[in-house]
């Protein structure tokens, strides 16, 4: 946030993300271009890794759909990976 206004920019005004009291929509906004490729490295790594598998999910009309057992275990390794980048 602090690099946005040190150039001149308002980090609350955004065009990706909505503009809300106290939301630094801006900055979200610059985040989101990394996001993508952190993400799927994230989930490529729980396939490589055998911890998701065909069977933890649900076939929708809409697509494809994580079990709730799968969500609790998605949840808990992404708290694990965020303990393991801050060490």
């Amino acid at each position: 946030m602090s690099a946005c206004e040190s150039v001149g920019l308002d980090p609350q005004m955004g065009y990706l993300h909505a503009c809300r009291p106290g939301r630094a929509s801006l900055a979200l906004d610059f985040i989101e271009e990394f996001r993508a490729p952190m993400v799927d490295r994230f989930v490529l790594s729980l396939f490589n890794r055998k911890q998701l598998v065909a069977s933890d999910f649900l076939a929708e009309s809409q697509g494809f759909l994580l079990k709730d057992s799968t969500r609790k275990k998605v949840t808990m390794e992404i708290g694990r990976a965020s303990c393991r980048e801050r060490v």
